[in-house]
């Protein structure tokens, strides 16, 4: 089914738009015609007024034509407003042929003509069809000299000129200064769009990149992840774990500590204690552990004898301060029958770590501490 606007084309739809309202002001210039007419201050006979209306509206007939078919866009310019204004401009230059009384009053078609162009040409097309538009009114005015009319006056006819001359002339800037608004206008559009179109994309990224998060710090509660015995995570747990706030660390640029920790005398007790002993003893050292965390913190049975804690968002400051409290409860537990030390080798999260390296650079530091007799060992 034929209609009037291209389906999905709003550009196309807009030129013809406008293309109709220009259309418009024809019907309204033919009445305008037929009143001079009838008024008795038209020259030429009703055959050739009739013709030249006719042809006017052909003429926006075949504009409309190149447009709905999209034809136009094979030219620099697809609106063909200079094409439009050129028709307008041969249309009024008749019309002003065939009056004289009336000529200096009709000249201000010409005016609101340079209007419609305004909004889509530059000075230098305002330029040139106000040239064109002089150039025709020239003619009508050198033609009516010619003839030797018994109404013209050339005195007039002069002044004329020369007003149209200046008016076409400002009109042409005030046009191109019109033109610069609207373009104007149409960057800054542009440009909210774009910035639109990033902060989208940037959301989404930030979104995205929050539901790493969100999915990073979610605690597993599944009980098959945690020691039977002490209720810690497991070891491949806890890695999973450290996988994930490695990557908190990396995009927000955030510490991250990981302790190994060592209680003594535990390995040695298998020797005069029961199993059962050991297994409540480590408990309690667990139970003491877990007593020191802070509520993001993750904790590990590594070994039978040994831990290991993760510490999200601290630095070595932070870190240290966590250790001492760590020891300070371990030695704090009361066995009755020997002391329990605490010894902790603690490193730093560092660019481009692995959850494996981390973790084996929290072991060598445990060693170093161990050797070298120290309790807390930060490396």
């Amino acid at each position: 089914m034929f209609s009037i606007f291209p389906q999905n084309d709003p550009k196309q739809t807009l030129r013809i738009q406008r293309m109709l309202m220009a259309a418009s002001s024809y019907v309204l210039l033919s009445n305008l015609a037929w009143v001079v007419y009838l008024a008795g201050l038209v020259r030429s006979d009703i055959v050739t007024l009739i013709a030249g209306i006719i042809l006017a509206l052909l003429s926006q007939a075949a504009i409309y034509a190149l447009l709905r078919t999209g034809f136009n866009k094979r030219f620099v310019d697809p609106s063909l407003t200079n094409l439009q204004m050129l028709v307008a401009i041969c249309w009024i230059t008749y019309l002003l042929s065939t009056v004289s009384a009336i000529r200096g009053v009709m000249m201000t078609l010409y005016f609101t003509l340079f209007f419609f162009g305004a909004f889509q040409l530059n000075k230098t097309q305002l330029f040139k069809l106000a040239s064109i538009t002089l150039a025709g009114f020239i003619g009508v005015v050198y033609l009516d000299y010619k003839a030797d009319l018994p109404d013209f006056d050339l005195t007039i006819s002069t002044v004329q000129t020369i007003i149209l001359a200046i008016v076409l002339i400002w009109m042409s800037y005030i046009g191109d200064y019109i033109h610069s608004l609207q373009e104007k206008g149409w960057r800054k559009l542009r440009s909210k769009n774009e910035e639109i179109e990033e902060e989208k994309l940037a959301r989404t990224h930030c979104e995205q990149k929050l539901a790493k998060l969100v999915e990073a710090i979610t605690p597993n509660q599944d009980t098959s992840v945690r020691d039977n015995l002490t209720g810690l995570l497991k070891l491949n747990e806890f890695q999973k774990i450290v996988s994930k706030q490695l990557i908190i660390a990396d995009a927000c640029n955030t510490p991250l500590s990981i302790a190994r920790i060592a209680i003594h005398p535990l390995a040695h007790m298998k020797d005069t204690w029961t199993q059962g002993d050991i297994e409540n003893l480590t408990k309690v050292i667990a139970d003491g552990i877990k007593s020191i965390l802070r509520d993001q913190d993750s904790v590990c049975r590594a070994t039978d004898y040994d831990f290991l804690l993760l510490l999200p968002n601290a630095n070595k400051k932070a870190a240290l301060r966590s250790a001492e409290r760590l020891c300070q409860q371990i030695a704090s537990i009361d066995t009755k029958a020997i002391t329990l030390k605490a010894t902790l080798g603690i490193t730093s999260w560092q660019q481009n770590d692995t959850t494996d390296v981390i973790i084996e650079r929290a072991q060598d530091t445990l060693s170093s501490a161990l050797e070298a007799g120290l309790q807390i060992h930060f490396e």
